[in-house]
Parts: C-alpha cells; sequence; structure tokens
C-alpha cells in the first residue's frame, strides 16, 4: 500500500514536471519567434563588429546594435579597425 502511494505521487510529479518542462519550452519558442518577426522587420541602421558564438564555435561577425541580429561578415578594413587583425 505504501509503495503503491509512493509510486502514485512520483509519477503525479513526474506529470507536473513534464507540464511544465513542456509550457516553459512553448514560451521560449514563442519569444524566439516574437524575436525573429522584430529582427526581419529591423532596418539594422547601425552595427558593430563583435565575436558572437553560436555551437561550440566563435564567429566575428556584424551585429545589428538595435535588435541583436547577425547581419553578416565584416570585412578586412572593419576587422582591422575593431582590432580584430
Amino acid at each position: 500500500m505504501i509503495e503503491e502511494a509512493i509510486f502514485e505521487e512520483e509519477a503525479m510529479e513526474s506529470d507536473e514536471t513534464k507540464k511544465n518542462v513542456d509550457k516553459l519550452k512553448n514560451e521560449v519558442n514563442k519569444l524566439n519567434t516574437e524575436i525573429e518577426e522584430i529582427q526581419d522587420n529591423c532596418k539594422h541602421p547601425e552595427y558593430s563588429i563583435k565575436n558572437v558564438s553560436s555551437d561550440a564555435t566563435a564567429a566575428i561577425r556584424r551585429v545589428c546594435d538595435n535588435c541583436k541580429a547577425n547581419i553578416g561578415y565584416p570585412s578586412n578594413d572593419e576587422l582591422k579597425k575593431n582590432g580584430y587583425m
């Protein structure tokens, strides 16, 4: 009896954990979609040269100062001006 009650309680906790994780992942996906829409509509009037990381690698990119989107690769002159060469 006690073992069954403990098992049921653990199963309920597990279900709650799964629901919470699913809810949070859904919220993150919605926020990422909203960020993408904002970045797609941004005119990127000003940008900086920054060292950004994606996955396990780091790379130097042009990054919009307004929406923080990676908008391309810097020229050699931009790399020199910003101390990367």
